[in-house]
């Protein structure tokens, strides 16, 4: 007997079967979700998180070293701040919306609609908050360049939570 798996089934062949003269194949269903134990779906889910956040880290700290040796220091202080100052009012990476649509067993219009309104509105609040604050960080003594990469890096935010969305329909499937 030999024994050949694979991803979608297993094909087990045997060559001694009484009363055939070639040989058989007996096809199995893969296991499927279900069937997985839940402390292992866990266990996996929990590494791949992981395995992403460590690779997010690394390709984060690669484009800085990039960006470091690319730019002027100056340049390179400017969008360092901005970026900062961006991430502290990024308001859709607070409430992750795509995780929350992705876990939807059904989705209907009216999920549809709301997974896009929540996430459009948190880019666009993040946005708004970056404008709003804008002045106060600049009368704190930050240049005014800082304010205004800010407020394009939030502009760059709002159009990928648009890409953003076609992404985490696609992948809800």
């Amino acid at each position: 007997r030999f024994f050949l798996e694979g991803l979608n089934s297993c094909i087990i062949a045997d060559h001694a079967t009484p009363n055939m003269a070639g040989p058989s194949m007996i096809v199995r269903t893969p296991q499927t979700q279900n069937d997985t134990p839940l402390a292992y779906r866990a266990v996996q889910g929990s590494m791949w998180a992981a395995l992403g956040s460590y690779w997010h880290l690394a390709f984060g700290f690669g484009a800085n070293i990039l960006l470091m040796r690319l730019l002027l220091p100056s340049a390179f202080g400017t969008f360092a701040l901005a970026s900062f100052f961006t991430s502290l009012c990024a308001v859709r990476s607070l409430i992750n919306p795509d995780q929350a649509f992705v876990r939807q067993k059904e989705v209907s219009g009216d999920t549809l609609g709301t997974y896009c309104v929540l996430s459009i509105g948190a880019s666009f609040a993040g946005l708004l908050l970056v404008v709003i604050l804008a002045p106060v960080f600049h009368r704190a003594g930050y240049d005014s360049r800082v304010m205004e990469v800010a407020v394009v890096l939030s502009v760059g935010g709002l159009l990928g939570s648009l890409t953003g969305i076609m992404g985490t329909v696609v992948e809800q499937g």
